[in-house]
């Protein structure tokens, strides 16, 4: 079975999210334009980075979530603090909370007591413009343990996604394909090459990563070797849907379909 394992940052938008399982036979897009653009999430995938007491925390923002909604982000961001266990066998969300109020996002102490000074101290790239925070923000007299509330800028919806073109998105990621136990990473052409492609270019270019895959995943004789002989011509001489014995087709499509031809024939010819 072809299974797509795992696609390196693929967007949520529907024109680039499948619409069905791999396992059912096929594996389909929306429509995607190569000259369109697509709207990211600046905080999905990312971290922010604490420090309480002598300890550094990194909180990990999920790339499935929706951080679109300031309100939510915030409520989201306070899971991903619950999540992160700190030395004193608490959490980093007993000591720290992030509300959004007035058009601000603000990081608020919760401690009764301050014997461990809890502080931001940064985020992945982009993370801490988009919230409203910087460089600045993070000095000592300025964070949260020093002053009980960090406040950020002011910010909205739009400050926490960015548009880019497709070809930038999908420029250069991965995709990661299983057959038969067998993985592989395909690479996609890099945003200059993409914009020089058509949709077809592409499919082409990704076939042919297909073709050497599926080839190397083996041939009918060698997916057979270790079967009795009986079997081993029964399913070289079972046709495919068109009718034709598998061992008379071109070698590219014996590779590709005999895996899952020679299953089919063991199935009709049991030992």
């Amino acid at each position: 079975m072809l299974k797509v394992t795992s696609v390196k940052k693929l967007a949520t938008t529907a024109g680039l999210t499948a619409k069905e399982n791999a396992s059912v036979g096929k594996l389909t897009s929306g429509e995607i334009d190569l000259e369109g653009k697509v709207q990211i999430q600046k905080l999905a995938d990312s971290s922010l980075y604490f420090s309480y007491g002598k300890q550094s925390y990194s909180v990990f923002l999920s790339a499935s979530a929706d951080y679109t909604n300031p309100i939510e982000t915030a409520r989201l961001i306070n899971a991903a603090l619950d999540q992160v266990e700190t030395s004193d066998n608490g959490k980093l969300g007993d000591k720290v909370e992030l509300s959004y109020e007035d058009g601000k996002f603000k990081f608020k102490d919760k401690q009764a007591n301050h014997d461990n000074m809890v502080s931001l101290t940064g985020g992945s790239d982009g993370v801490m413009e988009a919230l409203g925070f910087n460089d600045a923000d993070l000095k000592d007299d300025n964070n949260i343990g020093s002053t009980g509330v960090l406040e950020g800028r002011e910010r909205t919806a739009k400050d926490l996604v960015s548009e880019i073109t497709i070809t930038d998105f999908i420029g250069g990621k991965e995709m990661y394909f299983s057959l038969d136990g067998v993985s592989k990473t395909i690479k996609l052409p890099d945003a200059v090459e993409l914009q020089n492609m058509t949709m077809k270019d592409l499919a082409v270019h990704m076939q042919e990563a297909m073709d050497t895959f599926t080839a190397s995943a083996g041939t009918c004789t060698s997916a057979a070797d270790s079967h009795a002989p009986k079997q081993r011509a029964a399913a070289m001489a079972c046709p495919d849907q068109a009718g034709q014995p598998a061992h008379t087709l071109p070698a590219k499509q014996q590779a590709a379909g005999c895996r899952r031809l020679y299953r089919l024939c063991l199935r009709r010819f049991p030992p």
